[in-house]
């Protein structure tokens, strides 16, 4: 038991889930119960437990068994794909995604959990084609503290604190800017708890890009909270949205000594911590959102709400299937159909970039139309399409393999890109690698020249690497 959990502290390393609240304890869990018979078997890792009890973080043999759940998920979904996904920090993971199903424990959980997740889904695209304006939704419980609606089932300070005691645990070089987002979400917290808080009021924080030598965080972003009384109930809820932004830290100093010129009076620290735990108070401004509007530069090449809206609406019966797939726990259909989902995604992006009416007009006249075979004969064409992997700003957008050779070794004897001229040689694919072939021209003089390497890889056999070429899966 020990060794599973010391590779469940290995696999959980560098796996920093920020920008979105809530997101650093998406790697784990979304709430929900564990199974009793990990409550007894497992051991305490003394640091870990050490840390959380340290932040105040109650359930510790609850996380530890969660710790150990994503190990399990982990070793099987990579050793079946033949990757290594435990040092990515992956914008949507599966293995992640298996562990919140697998900690419900009833039909409504299981509703909700599909739900949540394909809000997941729907974020990781939107983080991918970087959209302008992605919105957050929370509430305040009847405890005054502030709960995600993504992960209702406790406190959002609880599963930052969490995140942060995993991070700080597993050796981040960015704990001073990990909890000074925590301290921002708790000021916001209290803020909006006051008893003479007043509908309308609004609390601003700046992310900028991580400082360290490759940080996961590499965009700046800009979050806006607008606290919301139900003026019958008294319900506290806070409408947030983030705003992608190409600011740098010396327009963000400006923007916040504009509003507030004793923002700086007594800090000290990383600017990038500063700005995550002191929120800006906009309320002593007459229109929030017109002083926004004039000094935020907002991204000029993010995508715009009515662009994402038609990429989601094309893309909704692939997401749903990858959920279908994570349910059914098949690590080659979840790649395949993340790849398809990410393909499909990148063609309407083009065809948007480039202004295509009639192609827009023909994939959502498909998408609308699309029968359950068809579907899976998409996923199957494109879910072995090369994918563009893409730096977003929590992690890595991307494809989990890209072509035939990234396939090698599964029983893909349904697969259209299956050789159907070959004979004798039972289901393979032909390697899309290249060779480097020495020539000699007219005049003898001899010469190196790419061809295409074709190689036939036979499914169901384990390989990874053809053979002649030496390419796998970036081939």
């Amino acid at each position: 038991m020990e060794g599973k959990l010391g590779r469940a502290t290995h696999y959980l390393h560098k796996e920093v889930l920020a920008r979105t609240a809530g997101a650093m304890m998406a790697g784990v869990s979304s709430g929900g119960g564990v199974h009793s018979s990990y409550e007894v078997s497992l051991p305490r890792p003394t640091p870990v437990v050490r840390t959380m009890e340290a932040m105040g973080i109650q359930s510790s043999q609850r996380i530890v068994a969660e710790l150990y759940n994503v190990d399990e998920i982990r070793l099987d979904f990579d050793g079946t794909l033949g990757l290594d996904t435990s040092q990515k920090l992956l914008s949507w993971d599966a293995v992640k995604s298996r562990n919140r199903f697998e900690q419900c424990l009833t039909a409504q959980d299981q509703e909700d959990w599909r739900y949540n997740e394909h809000k997941e889904i729907t974020s990781m695209l939107r983080e991918r084609y970087n959209c302008l304006e992605n919105p957050m939704d929370f509430f305040i419980d009847s405890d005054g503290k502030l709960r995600s609606s993504d992960f209702p089932t406790e406190p959002l300070e609880t599963v930052l604190r969490r995140g942060v005691a995993y991070q700080e645990t597993h050796g981040s070089q960015e704990i001073t800017r990990e909890r000074s987002e925590v301290q921002g979400i708790l000021s916001i917290q209290q803020d909006f708890n006051r008893p003479d808080a007043e509908d309308g009021e609004t609390r601003c924080i700046i992310s900028g890009p991580g400082l360290v030598e490759d940080s996961p965080y590499t965009k700046p972003f800009f979050d806006k909270y607008t606290l919301r009384i139900d003026p019958d109930t008294g319900e506290r809820r806070v409408e947030a949205k983030r705003f992608a932004t190409i600011m740098d830290y010396e327009d963000n100093k400006q923007l916040a000594l504009a509003i507030d010129p004793h923002y700086f009076d007594g800090t000290e620290g990383p600017i990038d911590a500063i700005f995550l735990r002191k929120p800006l108070n906009l309320d002593g401004f007459a229109d929030a959102d017109d002083l926004l509007e004039k000094m935020l530069l907002l991204d000029p090449e993010a995508m715009r709400g009515s662009a994402f809206k038609l990429i989601d609406s094309i893309c909704d019966p692939i997401e749903n299937e990858l959920i279908q797939e994570v349910i059914h726990w098949n690590p080659v259909l979840i790649a395949r159909t993340l790849n398809s989902l990410l393909h499909l995604g990148d063609e309407i992006k083009e065809a948007i970039d480039r202004g295509d009416s009639e192609r827009l007009r023909q994939l959502y006249e498909w998408s609308q139309q699309l029968t359950q075979e068809e579907l899976h004969r998409e996923i199957a064409s494109r879910g072995s399409q090369p994918v563009a992997t893409l730096a977003v700003g929590c992690g890595e957008s991307g494809g989990l393999f890209g072509n035939s050779v990234g396939m090698f070794g599964f029983d893909a004897e349904n697969d259209p890109n299956l050789c159907k001229q070959c004979v004798g040689v039972g289901p393979h694919f032909h390697c899309p690698g290249a060779l480097l072939v020495e020539k000699t021209d007219k005049e003898g003089k001899k010469f190196n020249e790419l061809e295409p390497c074709k190689e036939a890889i036979r499914v169901g056999k384990g390989i990874k690497y053809c053979l002649k070429c030496k390419q796998g899966k970036t081939c």
